[in-house]
Order: structure tokens, then C-alpha cells, then sequence
């Protein structure tokens, strides 16, 4: 599989350099999910191959990431609209661009559980160097903490497409 441009991937390169399964990228896809789309060319009709740059890469790296840890549709969304400053229906490509790429940062993910008859759970996500990690940890009581270490995985995401 060998990409025709620097920035140009086809959908299984995609699924390779990411680690998600064709299939479930596909559904991301064709529901609209997250604003996925392959920004270099669509593929519409029988036979046309689409092709992502390396910021749909990012973006759909981050969407599996926050899938793989557990996260739902909606919690997935709202960690990408948190990530752009409270923006709603923020893209994945726009909150990967968010990111930062220092490969000691990690997304914390802070959620509690739902009170009363309250539809959502009060959720926080920040970024966060990797030795205030246990601050956070220590002082949670209550609540689910999902880590994610955006700078580590971006970093090999990086690699591996300066690589293949």
C-alpha cells in the first residue's frame, strides 16, 4: 500500500497507520460522525477510493482513541467540543488540531456520575503534562478519570507516516 502523496491515504492506509478496522472507520464515515470525511477526495459513486490528508489522519486517530477508551457517541462529541473551547459540533479534524504535540501530554478525561435526574454527566477534559497525572488521580474521589496520551500517539502516528 503506498500512498501516491505525502499527505494523500487511501482508507486502508488509514486503517493501518491508525489501528482502526476499515469497517468501523466506514461507519464513522457514511453517519457523519465527528465530521470525518476524507478531505482530499470523497470517492463518491461505485469504485472511487477516497483519500484523507494528515489532519483527517489526526482526527480520526483521536475519535478512535476516545472510541477504543470506552467513551459513547455523545461523550465522544462532547470531548471534541471541549477541546475546541466549548464549540458545539466541533469537528475531529478541528479538535486534532487542538492537541498539543509534545510527547508528554496527555487528554484527561474526568467524568462524574450522573445525580438526580440529571441527562448528562458532569465531564472535563484537559490537557496535562504526564507528571500532574497523580494530582489529578489522588484528589478524584467520585469520579471515572480516562487518560489518553495524545503526545505519545501522535508521535507515532507522525512516524509511522513519515515511514510508510
Amino acid at each position: 500500500m503506498v500512498k501516491k502523496e505525502k499527505s494523500k491515504f487511501g482508507i486502508m492506509d488509514v486503517a493501518r497507520l491508525v489501528g482502526i478496522q476499515p469497517t468501523l472507520l466506514n461507519k464513522f464515515i457514511q453517519r457523519g460522525k465527528y465530521g470525518i470525511r476524507a478531505s482530499v477526495r470523497a470517492g463518491e459513486g461505485h469504485g472511487r477510493q477516497r483519500f484523507f490528508g494528515e489532519a483527517d489522519l489526526y482526527g480520526i486517530a483521536l475519535v478512535y482513541w476516545l472510541f477504543e477508551s470506552g467513551l459513547r457517541s455523545e461523550a465522544i462529541q462532547y470531548v471534541l467540543n471541549q477541546i475546541c473551547g466549548g464549540r458545539l459540533r466541533s469537528s475531529a479534524n478541528d479538535a486534532a488540531s487542538n492537541v498539543p504535540r509534545q510527547t508528554n501530554q496527555m487528554l484527561v478525561i474526568t467524568r462524574e456520575a450522573r445525580t438526580g435526574f440529571a441527562k448528562y454527566p458532569k465531564q472535563e477534559a484537559t490537557f496535562m503534562d504526564a507528571e500532574l497525572i497523580s494530582v489529578i488521580v489522588s484528589e478524584n474521589q467520585i469520579g471515572l478519570i480516562v487518560i489518553i496520551p495524545v503526545g505519545r500517539l501522535y508521535a507515532f502516528l507522525r512516524e509511522e507516516m513519515e515511514t510508510k
